[in-house]
């Protein structure tokens, strides 16, 4: 168990596949009464430096998401297929939620196995005014597995962008995720910025040979990928 600590200092990824939606078949948030609402009683801010500290911030305080809310927001989501990234938490949230509002979750996790979904969190955080009629929000989903070898816990973040109430894009900004199964392990880690018009979104992935001592570590495998997303044109490039 001493390694239990270690993978939650990882982060995770996400990214994109290269079969991005067209964005022609875009849905319109303002069709949705509870999630207009929720946007529009959202606090207001500017887009926030996504890193390692940001991402630490605990989300007791933010507001809570449903799985409807969850499912709509990733009607436009974009994702990338070279990595071995991890799409996972929003299913695992829907799962979760549509366990509590049956009234099982207690049961559940009196059935918890190894390697098994413990639980899942969606939030949002803030929304964000952009460029003319473009507005952005900030929401996120956080999850974990039964507390034993092997086992992985991490925090994602997504931002939807809308243009005059319509969605069009959701992308995966932010990630902290680790999965540990001794004598390895596997890291993910997303950051990401505004410059200009442009989100810039970082994604790093490590495959980690723990070693026999706690403070040896070994990296066998790293990969990683560099996004640019142009709201304006509603364009991702490398």
């Amino acid at each position: 168990m001493k390694y239990l600590s270690f993978f939650l200092l990882f982060v995770l990824v996400s990214s994109c596949s290269e079969t991005a939606s067209s964005g022609n078949s875009n849905e319109t948030i303002a069709e949705d009464p509870a999630l207009y609402e929720l946007i529009l009683n959202l606090p207001k801010g500017e887009y926030p430096i996504i890193d390692s500290a940001f991402l630490a911030r605990p989300d007791t305080n933010y507001t809570s998401l449903h799985a409807h809310h969850v499912e709509e927001l990733l009607t436009e989501l974009y994702t990338i297929g070279e990595l071995n990234l991890l799409y996972d938490s929003p299913k695992d949230f829907i799962k979760i939620d549509s366990i509590k509002k049956a009234g099982q979750y207690d049961t559940y996790l009196e059935n918890l196995d190894i390697a098994m979904l413990r639980d899942a969190r969606a939030f949002a955080i803030q929304k964000t005014n952009l460029k003319g009629d473009f507005q952005g929000m900030l929401w996120g989903i956080t999850y974990s597995s039964y507390e034993a070898c092997p086992a992985y816990s991490g925090t994602d973040l997504f931002f939807s962008f809308m243009a005059e109430g319509n969605l069009q894009r959701t992308l995966q900004v932010g990630s902290c995720y680790g999965v540990i199964d001794p004598p390895s392990a596997f890291s993910s880690i997303i950051h990401s910025r505004f410059r200009a018009d442009d989100l810039l979104v970082q994604i790093t992935q490590k495959e980690i040979d723990l070693g026999y001592m706690e403070d040896e570590e070994e990296v066998f495998s790293s990969s990683g990928k560099n996004l640019k997303y142009n709201y304006l044109n509603d364009q991702i490039s490398d």
